[in-house]
């Protein structure tokens, strides 16, 4: 357990090193906590002195009051008997009161709340230094505090004086500070409460901060791999394409040769169609970082996109072709739109692409219709299909669907992720409808422009 803490407090110093905001976050939370329990005990004192001050003056009030009309009563116990008790029922607080004539030496106790103590001698020396403060200071209240079985109380003793102003007797009482000192142990049982409880929360914000700053520098370092990774990619991608820009120069140039044979032509075009579909990848790996953070440029224009639509069907005329597909155009009215025509065409391309990757037998057909004010562009397959699961992940990045049928299809899994990213952008929409064998239905819409008519 020792080597523990021990192990834990090295290493707090090691991050406090290292994140010089977490040691003034410490010191702060520090400071607060001394703050705080500096103020509670000085809060704590103030209340004591002012409950004792407030008692004491209570105490004084009464043995004023009562001093007042007690020398006319001296010779009727029984009314001032009556009229101590009836003070004390009124104040709990008073645990004795008695009334005091001196005679001599002698304390004679003519009326108490205590009837036993009625004509006796108040013989305690204690008090009876009370009483001799009090004829030293004339109608002024002495006040002692003393503790008795753990309990703490205030002696008040005041003189009585005749109508010719001879001290003749003091009023006394005894008050107990017990219900002061619970309300005082309450408030100190509540103020250790809300300490402990600001303490807690100030090292909960302690490791929260401390939690935020190893975030933080997971942040940079994240920051740093990704742009790191950007770089690679961007340098990688780069030295790809010129290779392969020279490989499908000379694929072109070969296929515009007379002497080459027929057989040699098809050898050609395939290296030609390889070496577009790298191409294309290379694009889509140049897509996401710049997706991602926000820095594709989107180049928006009016236009027709019957035209675009044919010719990306025509361009995998030769792929159906290869595979037995039948590929169906049946284009109808479109309509004028207002997107990206390059991101428009990839988002063909990557469609398309993808029913004649997936459709081993059948067919793929690609029709368009109005609708709603949208032109809807519906790409149907009769290829493999997918499950409910499978349709849930389809948009994700580099979701691929893993199944027997699909272990010698070769992709990324990026394609549909940046079709649905280019769609939204271009304020379209895609759906998928589909069933696992049957095939596969992509219905993409984008809301047409609607064309104000001249006056």
């Amino acid at each position: 357990m020792i080597k523990y803490i021990v192990s834990s407090f090295k290493v707090g110093i090691i991050k406090i090193r290292e994140n010089p905001q977490l040691a003034y976050t410490l010191f702060t939370a520090v400071i607060i906590f001394f703050a705080f329990l500096f103020t509670s005990n000085n809060f704590l004192v103030i209340a004591k002195d002012a409950q004792e001050k407030l008692i004491n003056a209570r105490a004084g009030s009464i043995l004023d009051v009562f001093g007042e009309f007690a020398p006319d009563y001296l010779d009727n116990p029984e009314f001032l008997s009556y009229k101590i008790k009836e003070i004390s029922d009124k104040n709990k607080t008073i645990s004795n009161f008695r009334v005091i004539l001196f005679n001599g030496s002698e304390r004679l106790i003519v009326a108490s709340l205590d009837e036993e103590e009625i004509n006796t001698i108040d013989d305690d020396d204690r008090i009876n230094f009370l009483y001799n403060l009090a004829q030293a200071q004339q109608n002024h209240p002495i006040t002692k505090e003393i503790q008795e079985n753990n309990e703490r109380f205030f002696e008040t003793v005041q003189s009585i004086s005749d109508d010719a102003g001879n001290i003749v007797g003091a009023v006394y009482t005894k008050q107990t500070l017990s219900q002061a000192d619970k309300q005082l142990s309450e408030n100190m049982f509540s103020g250790v409460v809300t300490l402990i409880i600001v303490l807690l929360l100030i090292m909960f914000l302690f490791f929260r901060n401390a939690k935020i700053i190893d975030y933080m520098v997971l942040y940079r370092r994240m920051e740093e791999v990704t742009k790191i990774k950007d770089d690679f990619l961007s340098i990688a991608t780069h030295e790809l394409r010129t290779p392969l820009t020279v490989i499908r120069g000379y694929a072109d140039l070969l296929k515009s040769s007379t002497n080459i044979k027929e057989d040699d032509k098809r050898v050609i075009d395939v290296i030609d169609l390889h070496s577009k579909r790298l191409s294309l990848l290379i694009d889509d790996i140049l897509c996401v970082p710049k997706l991602e953070q926000g820095k594709m440029d989107f180049v928006f224009e009016k236009f027709d996109p019957s035209q675009e639509i044919k010719e990306t069907i025509d361009s995998f005329e030769y792929t159906a072709n290869e595979k037995g597909l039948k590929l169906i155009n049946d284009i109808q009215e479109t309509g004028t739109i207002d997107v990206d025509k390059s991101k428009f065409k990839q988002v063909l391309i990557n469609i398309i692409g993808n029913a004649v990757k997936y459709t081993k037998e059948g067919e793929v057909k690609v029709a368009t219709y109005i609708k709603d004010g949208s032109l809807r562009i519906r790409v149907s397959d009769t290829g493999i299909g997918m499950s409910a699961e499978d349709q849930r992940g389809l948009f994700q990045k580099f979701y691929r669907i893993k199944s027997k049928d699909t272990e010698d299809i070769i992709g990324t899994g990026l394609g549909l992720w940046i079709t649905a990213r280019f769609i939204k952008e271009m304020k379209g929409e895609i759906s998928v409808e589909s069933i696992k064998g049957v095939g596969t239905h992509f219905i993409i819409s984008f809301p047409l422009v609607i064309e104000k008519i001249s006056e």
